[in-house]
């Protein structure tokens, strides 16, 4: 524990900057997510166009988000951006 506070003091890292780093990404981290929010909803209320659209950032989103089968490995870029693609395009069908 004196090693980590020591090397803690020799960044030059006090507790009140470090909370005020904390607070400061918190407050970073909340005005991104209203930005994506607000941004989302800004592509229309019911209609057609706006649901397309979020579906598709949803689904994007999930295939860009999720892991390797094993867990160790990273997902190529190549079948990444075909899974994205091919969501797409099933998203947006009939708009």
């Amino acid at each position: 524990m004196t090693l980590a506070r020591d090397a803690i003091a020799n960044m030059g890292l006090t507790v009140r900057k470090m909370l005020l780093g904390l607070l400061g990404g918190g407050r970073f981290i909340g005005t991104l997510i209203a930005f994506i929010f607000l941004g989302i909803a800004s592509f229309g209320g019911a209609g057609n166009f706006g649901s397309s659209i979020r579906s598709a950032m949803v689904a994007a989103s999930a295939l860009g988000s999720s892991k390797a089968p094993n867990g160790s490995e990273d997902i190529p870029a190549e079948r990444s951006d075909d899974a994205i693609k091919d969501a797409l395009d099933v998203a947006l069908v009939d708009s």
